[in-house]
């Protein structure tokens, strides 16, 4: 599961751990994602009107304050913007 990615990712990482979600269904990845946020780190969504499957994304909104929302194409430059 990517929330026990995620999770490990922020106990490692503190504040300077990175989740990005794409496009999928069910609720993979949301628990991780919210722990990154809630500790410092930075949090990036595919913007769910160019997924191709949005049910995943619009959970991770619904249930996560202070997210990144991006298209697919930009990600690489918000990352840059945040870490380089």
């Amino acid at each position: 599961s990517i929330d026990v990615l995620f999770r490990s990712t922020t106990c490692s990482f503190l504040g300077k751990s990175i989740g990005v979600l794409f496009s999928g269904f069910l609720e993979d990845g949301v628990n991780g994602i919210a722990e990154i946020v809630k500790h410092g780190g930075l949090g990036i969504i595919q913007d769910p009107k160019e997924a191709e499957v949005p049910q995943l994304l619009n959970s991770a909104l619904t249930k996560v304050p202070g997210l990144i929302i991006s298209q697919s194409s930009k990600m690489t430059n918000i990352l840059k913007q945040h870490y380089i």
